[in-house]
């Protein structure tokens, strides 16, 4: 029979993902939200009632939303965050410069291999979709890659065992031997790109922030459509920007 402590950490996953699933859906219904997790509805009602008393998620137009209180912790958690104190006006100078979308992406946590849009600068008159706040697949992402490929051998191996490398869309890698040789003329070539592999709507070029050990704190990068990332734009005076942006955050952050 399984422990009280066993139920409690059983009952504290099922809210995550029932958080997963808001945060990833849009508006989604009681109905939905039991139906994707495969649970029962009242089940379901149960932790949305108590998430939704703790201010963690909230009904609106007959479907349910991430809550505010969660928001305030992703600002402070994020507050907390050097690289974010240090990189976010290099981002927004970046932005400024390269009239595209800029992010500051850090490796995720937990246990599922992804990175997060930690900070994005995006000019008012560039029409890039905000990609702040969202998870992304380490294989599919230029970010994503950079970062992978300045980790250590063995937790690139421990990715390549675990993660599916699932087809975001018709030009993701998806087969082991061919991102094992990316990753290696990543490492070779100091960046990244993203040649429509997480969306067919943009293409990025990301440069790496490595601390003191030359271990991925984050990344630098830019994302654009592909009519203006492109050619000379992409190859050359986004990677020049890029790289030195990167450059300029793993220095300060050296010296502090």
């Amino acid at each position: 029979m399984p422990s009280a402590d066993d139920y409690g950490i059983k009952a504290t996953m099922t809210s995550h993902r029932i958080l997963e699933t808001v945060r990833s859906r849009d508006r989604p219904t009681l109905t939905e939200i039991a139906r994707a997790l495969d649970l029962s509805k009242p089940a379901v009602h149960k932790h949305l009632a108590t998430l939704e008393a703790i201010g963690y998620v909230m009904r609106r137009d007959g479907g349910y939303e991430i809550g505010l209180e969660l928001v305030s912790f992703g600002v402070y958690a994020r507050r907390r965050q050097r690289i974010y104190e240090v990189a976010r006006s290099r981002v927004v100078e970046l932005a400024n410069t390269m009239r595209e979308q800029v992010c500051l992406v850090v490796p995720g946590q937990g246990s599922e291999w992804n990175c997060l849009y930690m900070f994005t600068a995006v000019p008012a008159d560039v029409d890039t979709p905000d990609q702040e706040g969202e998870i992304r697949p380490l294989h599919a992402t230029a970010a994503g890659k950079v970062l992978l490929a300045n980790m250590d051998k063995n937790e690139v191996a421990e990715f390549l065992d675990h993660d599916s490398l699932s087809s975001e869309t018709a030009n993701t890698i998806t087969e082991r031997n061919e991102l094992q040789s990316k990753l290696q003329a990543i490492r070779d070539q100091g960046v990244a790109y993203d040649r429509q592999e997480q969306s067919d709507d943009y293409r990025g070029v990301a440069a790496p922030v490595l601390d003191d050990d030359g271990r991925p704190l984050g990344a630098i990068e830019v994302l654009g459509p592909p009519p203006r990332m492109s050619g000379k734009r992409l190859e050359e005076d986004t990677v020049g920007l890029v790289v030195s942006g990167a450059k300029d955050v793993e220095n300060k952050l050296s010296i502090d």
